[in-house]
């Protein structure tokens, strides 16, 4: 359980990570938005010969870099998920792991004898208690040959109908 709980917060902390690479994007796509429009006012001073070259190159090179720069922060997103995937199959592979710790009896039964104690570790496939289904029960008798005379009636086929002294 304490690992199941170790799991799920770093699956919290790496969603975390997600949501600040969604902010950096957002503030990177601000940067874009505005580099565009410089670079549009730029390019109108340009043509009117009214604002050198070098400076829309400038801005022009500073879109880029920030494209850049969103196509890198976008990338990491990837590893973000891939992260977010390898903890969803280590918690599927720990949800088996504690429905595999619990012991069910396959029948109603009653235990007879235990050869194992809670809390014990044992072995696949070691037996654990020996049970028995009380409320079917089979009585197999022998009769000696000085019995042959002996009848029983039909009532006497079941157990739970049978004299005490008999």
């Amino acid at each position: 359980v304490l690992a199941m709980e170790q799991l799920l917060a770093q699956q919290e902390a790496t969603k975390l990570g997600m949501t600040t690479i969604n902010a950096q994007v957002d503030v990177l796509e601000e940067q874009k938005k505005t580099f565009l429009t410089e670079q549009a006012r730029l390019e109108k001073l340009v043509e009117t010969k009214a604002a050198p070259g070098q400076k829309l190159d400038q801005v022009e090179g500073q879109v880029s870099v920030t494209d850049a720069k969103i196509k890198s922060t976008e990338a990491s997103k990837v590893k973000i998920t891939g992260e977010l995937n390898v903890l969803k199959e280590k918690m599927k592979a720990l949800e088996t792991q504690y429905r595999n710790c619990f012991v069910k009896s396959p029948q109603d039964a009653t235990v007879l004898e235990t050869f194992a104690e809670r809390g014990e570790v044992t072995a696949p496939g070691k037996p654990l208690v020996k049970l028995a289904n009380l409320a079917d029960m089979y009585l197999k008798v022998y009769v000696s040959g000085d019995r042959k005379s002996t009848r029983l009636n039909s009532s006497h086929t079941d157990i739970s109908r049978m004299p005490s002294s008999a």
